[in-house]
């Protein structure tokens, strides 16, 4: 699936161990995954749980899992005894992957693999591949099937949205067992990058996580969230730096309520004078005088904490209604890149995703969380999103096709 035997040659790690500093090249990466896979490839197609943590073995062994045909439950290895023995009863493993099942299981040829003893071979949809609990903590038996076209699709669209290069370097500190963390996992090596395996949480020591807000027009920064206040204003950007004070204005231009969503307006020194579009632009003298207008929506809370909610001029109206595009693409980016616009008449989203259950999908879940009739929205499929110079999508060419 990551193509790892095509990537020996890179010269950047495939996998860095945070407590140890060891590094993986991708030619070493290869040979770990094929060690493995000589020992399970020979077998008939089975049901492996792999119980895993944040560490290089449970990679190794996922990654030696995907090779083959067989299907992983990818598990909290720090679930307890019963919680794990639950899950066991309910599914019954051939194979055990990274902790001792107990009694009925036996070892099997290293590694901490164990086979069921009387193992007596059940079905497994051929289009099945990956397991993920809805709960990594609970030992819920509630798994979501994942196929392998489900895999490649969301690493695909995820690697080439955030423009995912080898050089760069992921903190791989989510459980593998977790949807989220095992996206970046999927992500980094679908695009050859370097993946930093962690069991350190980035909002405790040694890391540090600051959200920030900005724009050029403000000489990039506008406000921060400090690293300590992540867990207690989830969704928050900060707020204003010591340079500077935030706004929310009506259409009219007058000063909203906290709590009230409106243009985001910012004060401060570190406004830009203005723009150039030419050389004798850069003879005027500074006409913003410290005010800008972001463009962006967004509502102060109680204590004056920024959340940005997207676009000021991206809402649309549709039979009646007006709804956000930037909201619209957010609640259909699981299915894969997309864009949406204003059409004539309905709301038209193009996307790189083209399976005709995917595009239903998304419209019936559109049409369900917005209350319309899903003949207001056109999907349209694309090969590849058009962007700017800068990266981001290109809406007038868009609009344009519309």
């Amino acid at each position: 699936m990551f193509d790892l035997e095509n990537r020996a040659g890179s010269r950047e790690p495939a996998v860095i161990c945070a407590s140890t500093g060891r590094s993986w090249s991708y030619l070493d990466l290869h040979e770990e995954v094929m060690l493995r896979l000589r020992l399970i490839e020979v077998l008939p197609r089975a049901l492996f749980f792999l119980f895993a943590r944040n560490e290089a073995n449970s990679l190794f062994w996922y990654l030696a899992l995907l090779e083959s045909q067989h299907v992983v439950a990818l598990l909290n290895a720090d679930l307890s005894v019963e919680l794990r023995g639950g899950l066991v009863e309910s599914y019954r493993p051939d194979y055990v992957v990274g902790v001792d099942p107990g009694s009925g299981y036996v070892g099997a040829a290293g590694n901490g693999l164990w086979s069921a003893e009387n193992a007596a071979p059940e079905p497994l949809h051929p289009d099945l591949c990956v397991l993920l609990p809805t709960s990594g903590t609970t030992g819920s038996p509630k798994f979501v099937r994942l196929s392998r076209g489900n895999l490649t699709a969301n690493s695909e669209a995820i690697a080439r949205t955030l423009r995912i290069e080898p050089s760069d370097r992921a903190i791989a500190h989510l459980p593998m067992h977790y949807s989220y963390g095992l996206s970046v996992i999927n992500s980094h090596l679908q695009a050859g990058a370097s993946l930093m395996l962690s069991t350190a949480s980035l909002l405790q020591a040694p890391f540090e996580f600051w959200i920030m807000y900005g724009a050029t027009e403000a000489t990039a920064r506008m406000t921060i969230l400090d690293a300590e206040l992540l867990a207690s204003k989830v969704g928050s950007v900060g707020k204003a730096l010591p340079v500077g004070e935030l706004r929310i204005l009506d259409e009219s231009g007058n000063t909203l309520p906290n709590g009230s969503p409106g243009q985001i307006e910012y004060r401060g020194a570190n406004v830009m004078m203005g723009y150039a579009l030419q050389r004798t632009d850069l003879q005027q003298g500074d006409e913003l005088l410290g005010r800008l207008l972001t463009g962006d929506r967004g509502y102060l809370d109680v204590d004056g904490f920024l959340y940005v909610l997207g676009r000021a001029k991206r809402d649309a109206k549709v039979f009646g209604l007006r709804v956000n595009l930037d909201d619209i693409e957010a609640m259909v980016i699981d299915f894969g890149p997309a864009a949406a616009v204003e059409g004539k008449d309905r709301i038209v989203v193009f996307c790189e995703f083209d399976a005709p259950d995917q595009l239903e999908a998304a419209k019936t879940r559109l049409s369900a969380r917005l209350g319309m009739s899903h003949h207001g929205f056109d999907f349209r499929s694309i090969e590849q999103l058009p962007t700017l110079a800068n990266g981001k999508i290109d809406y007038p060419t868009l609009s344009r096709l519309a």
